[in-house]
Order: C-alpha cells, then sequence, then structure tokens
C-alpha cells in the first residue's frame, strides 16, 4: 500500500482537549451524559451492566451520538466541524504495564479530514498533555497511523481501503508501542517510543481535522479488551453484549 506522509500528527490535534472533559459546561459547548441505568443482560447480569464509559461532546455544530447497537458500539457524527469531536471516556485509568485492543469494522469518512481514534493521555495534565493516537482516516486519502503528540515524536502513517481492524496499545517496562492494523494483518502502522506518564485514560474520539462535512461519519466498535494497568485484568473487556455507556 501507498505510504502518506504529513498527515497523522493532524489526525490528532483535538485529542488532548478532549481526555481533558469532567463533565463541565464552563467552556460553553462541552457536555457528558450522567447517571447510570442498570441493564440486567450481557456477561454482568447478575449485578447489571457494569457501566464503563462515558460520553463527552466538545463543540455545538456536530449531531454526534454513542449507542450499543447489536453486540457492538457504534460512533456517528455528522455536520461535524474542526471545533467539534465526539469523546468516548473509560470510567477508570490505567498505570504500569498494559495491553489495549479495540477492534472495529465498518469505518465510513463522511468527507474529508474525517477521523476515529483511540488515544492514551494523562487526564490530569491540560490540553498540552503528551499522548498517543492510533487512527484510521481520510487525511485526504483513506489510512491508518500511529503516531505520539506534545511534543511530536515517532509517526507512522499508510494508506488502505480496509475499513476494518484493530488500534492497539503495548506498554512494557516504559516503552509504549502504538499501532494501527487493517484486518488481515496488512498494512499496520506502528510506532514506539518512552512513555512512562501515568495515570492514562484510554478514549475513543470521533472529528474531522479538515472541512467541514455533512455526511455522517460512523464506526462500529465490536471489542475493547484491556488487560494489565491495574485494570483488573480480563473484567476490563467489554464486548458490547450490552450497553456499558453510562447515560
Amino acid at each position: 500500500m501507498g505510504r502518506m506522509t504529513g498527515v497523522a500528527l493532524a489526525l490528532a490535534v483535538a485529542v488532548a482537549v478532549g481526555l481533558m472533559g469532567c463533565g463541565d459546561d464552563d467552556d460553553g459547548g462541552t457536555t457528558v451524559d450522567s447517571g447510570v441505568v442498570a441493564d440486567a443482560s450481557g456477561p454482568d447480569a447478575a449485578v447489571g451492566c457494569v457501566k464503563r464509559w462515558r460520553v463527552q461532546k466538545i463543540g455545538t455544530a456536530a449531531v454526534s451520538s454513542a449507542t450499543v447497537e447489536s453486540g457492538a458500539l457504534v460512533l456517528r457524527s455528522s455536520m461535524s466541524a474542526q471545533t467539534d469531536l465526539l469523546n468516548l471516556l473509560p470510567m477508570m485509568t490505567l498505570t504500569g504495564d498494559f495491553s489495549a485492543t479495540i477492534r472495529f469494522e465498518n469505518f465510513v469518512a463522511g468527507g474529508m479530514g474525517a477521523f476515529v481514534q483511540s488515544a492514551v493521555a494523562d487526564p490530569t495534565l491540560g490540553a498540552n498533555a503528551p499522548f498517543a493516537t492510533a487512527a484510521i482516516g481520510n487525511v485526504p486519502l483513506e489510512g491508518l497511523s500511529a503516531a505520539f503528540k506534545n511534543p511530536a515524536g515517532v509517526t507512522d502513517v499508510d494508506a488502505t481501503t480496509i475499513k476494518s481492524g484493530e488500534f492497539q496499545f503495548v506498554r512494557t517496562g516504559g516503552m509504549l508501542t502504538v499501532t494501527a492494523v487493517a484486518l488481515g494483518g496488512t498494512p499496520a502502522s506502528t510506532a514506539s517510543q518512552a512513555f512512562t506518564i501515568m495515570p492514562l485514560q484510554l478514549g475513543l474520539q470521533i472529528g474531522t481535522n479538515s472541512q467541514t462535512f455533512d455526511p455522517e461519519t460512523s464506526i462500529r466498535i465490536t471489542e475493547i479488551a484491556i488487560t494489565g494497568g491495574g485494570a483488573g485484568g480480563p473484567a476490563q473487556t467489554d464486548d458490547f453484549s450490552c450497553d456499558s455507556i453510562m447515560r
């Protein structure tokens, strides 16, 4: 596949701000869904569905949503501008060594600059926090990227028309490896560098780094699996067999 250059970091410019949201509306354009609704289905039926995620919306132009449908987390956004971001945030943080895999399918880009990414950052450090991201987008070619930002670090970008794959984060002994890989194993964008910051929050974002797009950008996330990191091991795997989003 062809290699793209100069675009991966653009995919991630909004994520540091997005990961900082704590549920207030001081900026006039940030909202977070709150409240817990028990859903006695799926693997946690004995205690109701464990709520693992909360939704944050940055900006006011986009029509966006995060829903659990037919065993998958579905992210959608339309009418999105560069100032808009739909952010799915976890209810826990990670420390030490960990492995996280986000499996996705059916990515649809609503326009040039549209992207979906997963990123890790320290939620306590503010908008200039260092972060790492794995992404799929249209910038302007469709492709995958893995990158470190704030300051700019290792970046790898590959063009592909494959719409399904995985975002992977593995930290061992202070080295973090980030991979965005297409279904079937190729292409794979990979970046590694020292990243000892903790605690870390792993989130998902959908937005645009270019023109406003009217058509819908969407993706299905079929599983988020996290082991290590003080996260309780396999208990943090979410296959979205029940609605694990706080409402």
